[in-house]
């Protein structure tokens, strides 16, 4: 049976494949955070035991190293994709911190998880985005039609899904990386000095 991967895809697997690079995206996510005067960013959403190279807390590590801010443990919440764990890993983190080391921006794993975490952050009072900037990824469609609209990574899905059905039809055995481009939108702010 004909098999073409989508997303991550592990090195060690010898199929066709659109993957993401996700630990690029992550990177500039920092980057774009950073050129906003953020120090204090945060990253919520995925597993632990993900051993995918290209896995998106690889990529916020990275980038952390490349602004050559430092990597602080109780900014990095795992929990699953869903908004309901994502405002609850928020909630988590800013219980274990003292207001005033708070981070100033959170990194979502993706947009259910930055929905999640928006929730949580009016919640306890906090405005997105003028005390913490939110970004998510995989730009769903509702992303656009939140308050604030979301800023996010358009991972192009439909255009990786139909590039992946052209290497299913054409047995080509290529790995493919797909495209995607940073997405800003009101959920993110400078910060304020």
């Amino acid at each position: 049976m004909p098999v073409v991967l989508i997303g991550c895809v592990p090195p060690a697997y010898d199929f066709p494949a659109v993957a993401n690079n996700n630990a690029a995206m992550m990177q500039e996510i920092v980057r774009y955070l950073t050129s906003l005067g953020h120090e204090r960013i945060a990253f919520i959403g995925g597993v632990e035991e993900d051993q995918d190279p290209l896995r998106r807390d690889v990529g916020y590590e990275n980038g952390l190293r490349d602004a050559r801010l430092p990597y602080i443990a109780s900014y990095r919440v795992y929990c699953r994709g869903t908004a309901e764990d994502g405002g609850d890993a928020l909630r988590k983190m800013l219980a274990s911190l003292k207001e005033e080391y708070w981070p100033t921006a959170v990194i979502a794993l993706n947009d259910l998880v930055a929905m999640g975490c928006m929730t949580a952050a009016r919640e306890a009072g906090i405005a997105v985005p003028e005390q913490l900037s939110v970004i998510g990824c995989d730009n769903l469609f509702c992303a656009p039609y939140l308050v604030p609209p979301l800023s996010s990574i358009n991972t192009h899905q439909q255009r990786t899904g139909a590039r992946a059905v052209q290497l299913l039809i054409s047995g080509e055995n290529k790995k493919e990386t797909a495209d995607w481009e940073l997405v800003e939108r009101a959920s993110c702010a400078r910060v304020k000095s």
